[in-house]
């Protein structure tokens, strides 16, 4: 009737060259709290882009001109007189409006998404793996945790890039830049390490220095929060396609079945959902393993159906979604007393960092509840090919190429 390609109601992913937007379980609590820290950057968590830089944008140039964070820095270190002559309550009075919008905004449509990615994934909406044209290629595949979150840490933005998310990278990059120049942050840095810790208070300037704590962590925040967002939409996309191609089509016992004839084996091997499991496959059928001597399983994981009805989240990522926090308010504090204790602003800022994640790790894994699952280093796809000697020598080279979690073979008559 032509429904075969008909467009899902409530789609899971959008993609383009230059970005990837995917609907996701997200914490209410913790994009409300990225809103506090900036504005605009809980609707960046969300996939509004435009909603969110032109809100960053507004929170810069308001702060600006209000000398908000002059303010809150002579507040924070008792003199109080002069924190009430630096605000501009004309630019002030603008600013409270838009802020305390934010908030309540970015919470509201955190949980109307999380509805929304829930009737996604009861649909099976599926995803494009793939988008070209003449100016670029964005392939899904998975990423790595650790690389995203590195390359944030040595620069803001980048971390984005690494993961085909230009907008939000390039946005956040130059955003850094200008903070960066602002703020004459690296001229601070270069004081503070030939150890000239007086001059480099007195260089970073106060209003533009208190945006970088912020800017900082959230760069690194977002970029570990999107690379397992990236990663679980794969596996998400793959099971769906390897279950099409290899497992609809034909049931199991039919296989199983033919492994106990004279001469025929089976080799096996298990691996994460990335793009090496389609190419391993391809190569197998170009070996001369027919589709029907192959077995494919995508593993669904254990707490997925749960996770999705109830909304909780793995261990690793709660104790991230308070480590991330706490160390942006500590990096600030750190900056802001800084500037009155030895050693300055950038080694107290880099303190407070290391306080406040440690002390989230900590504190995230002391509160932990009782059932909520590690996201372990799990198999998520099973694949089987069954033939002859030789066909299975072949096919352990193949599985061998691609850093398989396991991988092992069993020659003759036999069941599996």
């Amino acid at each position: 009737m032509g429904t075969t390609h008909q467009a899902p109601r409530y789609p899971k992913a959008a993609m383009s060259v230059f970005t990837l937007n995917i609907m996701q379980i997200q914490n209410p609590f913790v994009v409300m709290w990225w809103s506090a820290a900036i504005p605009g950057f809980g609707h960046l968590m969300l996939g509004k882009y435009i909603q969110g830089f032109i809100l960053v944008i507004w929170e810069l140039y308001t702060n600006y001109h209000s000398h908000l964070n002059e303010s809150i820095f002579y507040s924070m270190v008792g003199d109080f007189s002069r924190a009430r002559d630096q605000l501009n309550t004309d630019w002030l009075l603008l600013y409270v409006a838009v802020y305390v919008f934010t908030i309540w905004d970015s919470c509201r449509r955190a949980i109307m998404l999380n509805q929304v990615n829930m009737l996604a994934e009861f649909e099976h909406a599926r995803v494009p793996i793939m988008k070209m044209n003449t100016v670029g290629i964005h392939v899904l595949n998975r990423y790595r945790a650790g690389v995203a979150t590195l390359t944030s840490l040595l620069m803001p933005g980048l971390g984005q890039i690494y993961l085909q998310r230009m907008m939000t990278g390039g946005f956040i990059l130059v955003t850094w830049v200008i903070a960066c120049s602002q703020s004459r942050f690296l001229t601070a840095i270069h004081h503070t390490c030939v150890g000239q810790f007086a001059l480099a208070s007195g260089t970073l300037d106060v209003q533009w220095g208190l945006f970088l704590p912020s800017l900082y962590v959230y760069a690194m925040y977002d970029a570990y929060h999107t690379c397992n967002a990236v990663n679980n939409l794969l596996a998400y996309e793959q099971r769906a396609y390897l279950t099409d191609r290899y497992h609809k089509e034909r049931g199991e016992g039919g296989f199983l079945d033919s492994l106990g004839g004279s001469g025929i084996g089976y080799a096996a091997a298990t691996y994460r959902h990335s793009l090496e499991v389609e190419v391993v496959l391809i190569q197998l059928e170009q070996a001369g393993f027919s589709r029907e001597a192959l077995l494919v399983l995508p593993l669904a994981p254990p707490h997925e159906k749960k996770r999705l009805i109830h909304g909780y989240f793995y261990l690793e990522e709660r104790i991230m979604n308070l480590a991330f926090p706490l160390g942006t308010v500590f990096m600030l504090l750190g900056v802001i007393y800084g500037f009155v204790l030895p050693l300055g602003p950038v080694l107290w800022g880099l303190f407070g960092l290391l306080l406040g994640f440690g002390l989230g790790l900590l504190l995230g894994y002391m509160t932990r509840h009782a059932g909520i699952p590690y996201k372990k280093l799990e198999p998520e796809v099973v694949i089987v090919a069954q033939g002859e000697r030789e066909l299975l020598k072949t096919a352990m080279e193949i599985f061998g190429r691609y850093t398989p979690i396991r991988a092992f073979h069993h020659q003759g008559p036999g069941q599996l």
